[in-house]
């Protein structure tokens, strides 16, 4: 059983890893813009495990991109696919 867990807990560990080093690298360069006075800014998702955050279908569905918005104290953020 436990074994059969391994691979795609491998697996993940290496996404988590990738996904860290893009969120630091966008967390960063979103408080520089919004610290220079930005009010809108593009985010792209960075997905890891299918977890949506902060825009589900695609963009289509928003309702967490407030929370986002609200943490780095913009109007709004816009659906991006590439990073900043």
């Amino acid at each position: 059983m436990c074994l059969a867990l391994a691979v795609p807990l491998g697996r993940l560990e290496h996404d988590m890893r990738v996904r860290a080093v893009k969120w630091d690298r966008q967390d960063r360069w979103m408080r520089a813009r919004a610290a220079d006075g930005d009010r809108v800014l593009p985010y792209m998702p960075l997905s890891v495990g299918g977890m949506v955050e902060p825009f589900r279908q695609h963009g289509r569905k928003v309702w967490p991109a407030t929370c986002v918005a609200d943490y780095y104290h913009l109007e709004r953020i816009t659906y991006s696919l590439r990073l900043p």
